[in-house]
Parts: C-alpha cells; structure tokens; sequence
C-alpha cells in the first residue's frame, strides 16, 4: 500500500469487494483487468481504477455485482471516488489520503510512512534523478515490491 493518485481514481477496499462482489477479489481482478496497465493497480489492501473524470465513470456494473452507491446523496462506503485537484467526493471509514498517495487505514505503519516522505520529502529533481536510475518512487507501495530501493 499506498497508491499513487492519478488525475481520478475509483478506490476499493479488497475486504469490501472480497465480501460483497460477485466472485469477489479473483472476479474482480478479471472483471477490470487489475495490473493490465498503470492504470489499474492494487497493493495490500485496495484496488485502484484510474479514469479521466471521476463523474464520466459508469458505476452500474459495480452495483449489478454487488457493492452499494446511495443515489439519492451519491456516496458509497463500498468505494470511493477521488479527484487529485478535488480530493475525495466522499469520505470512508477505511481510507486515508495526504493528496498524492491513497491508503488503507489498515496498512503497514512502514509503507504510510514511506507515502508520506516521498510526498512531503522529496523533491522532484530528487525524484527524476532516481527515476533515471529506474527506481519509480511513485509506484504503488506494497509488501515484496519496491521495499529500499531508495
């Protein structure tokens, strides 16, 4: 864990779409083809869509395989979405942010803790400099991957 935010992002938590999707998290890998691309990543605890503009995404198929929206106040405890320049459209009692990475509250202290020193830590030339060594410090931050190698 943590997840790098990109321009918008649709957040899940593994344990809700493990309980409440059809054929929960192997489902759902499959249904939204999770690790196919940079856009759709997951670490410990969450899966993570990015999309254009969080309004354009089309949250029908979520709700016909199980999570929850309530329509009338459009928020979900299931999911939710974030804006980089507008911050979360509504809040959840699983998920934290510091405006560029997204983590489960339930994540290792050592990976938050990286989250936050590579966000308010780090410069960018810092960050390029290491990104030409082919160290990506933004990458989504999980337990085996990318542990120490800055």
């Amino acid at each position: 864990m943590p997840i790098y935010l990109d321009l918008a992002n649709i957040i899940f938590s593994k344990a809700i779409v493990e309980q409440k999707y059809q054929g929960g998290c192997v489902q759902f890998r499959e249904d939204w083809k999770i690790g196919a691309n940079d856009k759709s990543v997951e670490d410990d605890e969450l899966f993570s869509l990015a999309v254009m503009n969080v309004e354009d995404f089309d949250v029908e198929p979520l709700i016909q395989k199980g999570l929850h929206l309530h329509t009338d106040q459009q928020c979900s405890n299931d999911f939710v979405a974030i804006s980089r320049y507008g911050g979360a459209l509504w809040q959840t009692d699983w998920l934290e942010s510091n405006d560029i990475f997204v983590w489960h509250k339930a994540a290792k202290a050592s990976q938050i803790e990286r989250a936050k020193h590579i966000s308010t830590e780090m410069f960018m030339d810092e960050i390029d400099k290491l990104m030409e060594q082919g160290i990506y410090v933004m990458d989504t931050i999980k337990s085996g991957h990318n542990a120490g190698k800055y």
